[in-house]
Order: structure tokens, then sequence, then C-alpha cells
């Protein structure tokens, strides 16, 4: 969507396509970005997404917040139950950084 010029829309299958993920996934997780006034989303023969004009502005902890909650920074990356300064995972300290 970053690369169409403003206000083109992208059909979701097509992304899907693109990325390789199913279409009914890709589709819940555009409607959560439109939601978030990330995205705008069209219906019908001409129908799609499109970035906002803030859309360029953001950056990916913030998607990351929107599609995964706010837990995600409180919580082990891999999802394992303990995981902190003193036990760490294996990604602890790469994603620590990107966290703070």
């Amino acid at each position: 969507m970053a690369i169409q010029p403003r206000s083109v829309a992208v059909l979701n299958r097509t992304i899907a396509e693109h990325i390789g993920v199913p279409p009914t996934y890709l589709a819940k997780v555009l409607q959560n970005l439109c939601r978030s006034n990330l995205l705008y989303s069209f219906r019908g023969k001409q129908g799609g997404f499109c970035l906002r004009e803030r859309g360029k502005e953001i950056n990916l902890m913030q998607i990351v917040h929107i599609t995964e909650g706010s837990g995600f920074t409180e919580e082990c990356v891999l999802g394992f139950k303990v995981c902190s300064d003193k036990i760490t995972c294996l990604m602890h300290a790469e994603w620590l950084p990107i966290k703070q």
C-alpha cells in the first residue's frame, strides 16, 4: 500500500497473494488497522484498502501494538511464561531495546 499512489486502493486478495497469507486472516488484520485509523477501506468493484494521510508516518511498533495488543511489550516475544532480565529467552536481548 505504501508504494501505491495516494488513494489507490489495493484488494485484500492481492495483498494476501503477494505475502502468502489467507485472505480471511488478512481481512481481519486490515479491518483492525482501519478501526485504528491507519487505513481506509472501500467496498465494491473499486474497493480495497489504502493508507490514510498519516499512514506514511506510522512505525512498525505502532502496528504491532494494534495487531498484537498493548501486552506485547510486557510479555515474552516467544510466549514463555518466565522471561526477564534474570531469566531470559533466546530473543530477550534482541527485543529489549525494541520494546523499550
